[in-house]
């Protein structure tokens, strides 16, 4: 168990033990809402319908409707007292389903500007710099090293190409406002990000289990393999609003009831 400034952090062991565990802590009074993310009964069935002492919210993101038509998920669904969709509509329908604007780490006055932002992540130039995110999966970090070499090569005078870890620039959106170009996968939180600051994006949309990332990006965003996107100066960032707040508001309002 990790506990720092008062939020406390227990990591369970998957295995045979997972699911018991997990209803052992469910059955507990020292929290006053259940939250889900994503997934209504759990990735491995462990949150189901049982004894209820406190509110409970799902977080609807997007899902394949392979998952999201099966009968006992909507079933699932239908026992939250609250449903929230922050920034893209899922399949789920609930009498009580609010949307928000996408929720992400920082508000707009977070964000470093463009020199603290560019002295933070190693470049001072006064060339257009591209950051090439990183991949947890080994092919696919394979292929962004292609893409950032690419990019090199197209671009031998006018950019600079940093190939982003997540142990050196993440958060990353805090460093937005010194970036002309972001170049990734169609993530959640890579693509909101990135609109939510004003900057330039082109991703490549992954295969993944549940999450539809060629659904969530526009054409505009796409990365074309046969026409690398030109780099120009970014926009400056304006105003944007974190759908974070509201969804507190909401689940406060939930809780209060």
């Amino acid at each position: 168990m990790l506990e720092v400034s008062g939020v406390r952090v227990e990591h369970l062991e998957s295995g045979a033990s997972l699911i018991p565990e997990v209803h052992r802590w469910l059955a507990g009074d020292d929290f006053d809402v259940l939250i889900i993310d994503t997934l209504p009964r759990g990735l491995l069935g462990e949150i189901i319908a049982r004894e209820r002492r406190t509110a409970t919210v799902l977080v609807h993101r997007d899902l394949k409707p392979e998952y999201a038509d099966r009968a006992n998920v909507q079933v699932a669904v239908r026992d939250y007292d609250l449903v929230l969709c922050p920034g893209e509509r899922g399949p789920f329908n609930h009498p009580r389903l609010i949307e928000t604007k996408p929720w992400v780490l920082f508000d707009a006055e977070d964000l470093l500007d463009r020199e603290a932002a560019r002295s933070r992540l190693g470049y001072e130039g006064d060339r257009h710099l591209v950051v090439v995110c990183d991949a947890t999966d080994p092919m696919e970090a394979v292929g962004m090293q292609h893409v950032a070499g690419d990019i090199r090569r197209a671009f031998p005078n006018a950019v600079h190409v940093l190939q982003a870890s997540l142990e050196s620039t993440w958060p990353l959106m805090r460093l937005h406002r010194g970036i002309d170009l972001i170049v990734g996968a169609g993530g959640y939180n890579t693509v909101h990000e990135a609109r939510l600051t004003g900057t330039p994006l082109r991703a490549i949309p992954r295969a993944r289990l549940y999450d539809r990332q060629e659904r969530r990006l526009r054409p505009s965003e796409l990365l074309d393999d046969t026409d690398l996107p030109l780099v120009v100066a970014r926009p400056a960032t304006v105003a944007f609003t974190n759908g974070a707040h509201f969804a507190v508001e909401c689940i406060e309002a939930c809780v209060a009831q």
